[in-house]
């Protein structure tokens, strides 16, 4: 089957950044939206394709995956469907888990879409969640556990904190990286109160040797 071109659906061209993808979606979701074209099945077909667009091309993982898959139906004429056919199991998360770690070392931590990472990261924590009843493999969900935390390092405390329980979850089966993720929101919680306090206390100093250098010229 001949894959869907995310990119032309929203109406930009291949490899588009965040801030596009996201600007795109909102116009053509607008436009599309089935309250604006009541009875219209073309508007309601294409407003799905724009939400499906949105929902791979917003998420690293999947868009990696997309990129790949695109790229390979283009060569060969075959293949499409970004892991379709890969059943879902503990370590076929865990690869996705390592796959996201190794791709978010890779990105700029100035220009990364944080959002999409958060959004990779808590998709494998609920898929993993769905499996934990189903398989008993605790140090399998541990390991994932350990490789999303990794992947969450450069997120800033508030995408991070609704993973907590989460994470800890999957890894109870080994008190090492529980412990691990224990100092990982830790140092998150410090790098968060520094990064607030920050600014107020750099213009304090900055007064402070200002009125000595002041008094000292008198």
């Amino acid at each position: 089957m001949t894959p869907k071109d995310y990119y032309a659906i929203l109406g930009i061209p291949a490899g588009s950044g965040p801030d596009a993808i996201k600007k795109a979606y909102r116009r053509q979701a607008m436009y599309y939206h089935p309250d604006r074209n009541p009875g219209d099945a073309y508007a309601a077909a294409h407003f799905r394709d724009v939400q499906e667009a949105y929902a791979v091309l917003s998420d690293p993982l999947r868009r990696e995956d997309y990129l790949l898959d695109r790229g390979l139906y283009r060569a060969t004429g075959a293949g499409f469907g970004f892991g379709a056919s890969v059943p879902l199991t503990p370590d076929s998360v865990l690869r996705q888990a390592v796959r996201l770690d190794e791709h978010v070392r890779t990105l700029n931590i100035y220009r990364m879409d944080r959002e999409g990472v958060a959004s990779s990261v808590s998709r494998l924590l609920a898929d993993a969640a769905s499996l934990s009843g189903s398989f008993a493999e605790p140090r399998v969900f541990a390991q994932t556990a350990h490789f999303l935390a990794r992947a969450c390092a450069p997120l800033p405390l508030r995408l991070v904190e609704p993973f907590r329980v989460s994470l800890e979850t999957l890894a109870a089966a080994d008190p090492s990286v529980v412990k691990e993720i224990s100092a990982f929101y830790d140092g998150k919680r410090h790098e968060s109160l520094v990064s607030r306090y920050q600014t107020p206390v750099l213009i304090l100093v900055t007064l402070a040797l200002c009125l000595l250098a002041w008094w000292l010229a008198r």
